[in-house]
């Protein structure tokens, strides 16, 4: 593939409202909230699956990490697994060595979770914002 191929790329645009944007800055946005959606379902498959656990095994710290409707069946708007984030974080030690360890891992992921998303945000706007400006000198 030559120069003038690769280059040719960033001529097509689309005009979306009084904004011209390179046509191959969809691929982009795609990939970015194919990834981020790819990354929150295994963030919920965590969740749900320490939630079950302690449905299961301990209902009594179920009911004060549980997902619990502010008005009639309806929820708040945030960030819905927060008391089991906090739970996760500053709990009283538990004498079940597989929830222990279901926690760490929990909060571990937490953490590498909020850096990895931010990094593919960062990324992605920077990619786009590299397109654009490639794009607009043209």
């Amino acid at each position: 593939m030559d120069h003038l191929t690769v280059a040719s790329i960033f001529d097509k645009q689309i005009q979306i409202g009084n904004t011209k944007m390179p046509v191959v800055l969809i691929p982009v946005v795609i990939c970015l909230f194919s990834i981020i959606m790819g990354l929150n379902a295994i963030y919920l498959k965590r969740c749900n699956k320490l939630m079950s656990y302690f449905e299961r095994f301990y209902p009594e710290i179920y009911e004060q990490i549980r997902i619990k409707p502010n008005f009639g069946i309806l929820y708040s708007k945030g960030n819905k697994y927060k008391p089991l984030i906090d739970f996760a974080k500053d709990h009283e030690p538990l004498n079940d060595p597989k929830a222990e360890k279901m926690l760490a891992d929990f909060i571990e992921f937490n953490r590498r979770f909020t850096w990895m998303v931010s990094a593919f945000m960062i990324t992605g706007v920077l990619i786009s914002f590299v397109i654009v400006v490639v794009a607009s000198s043209r």
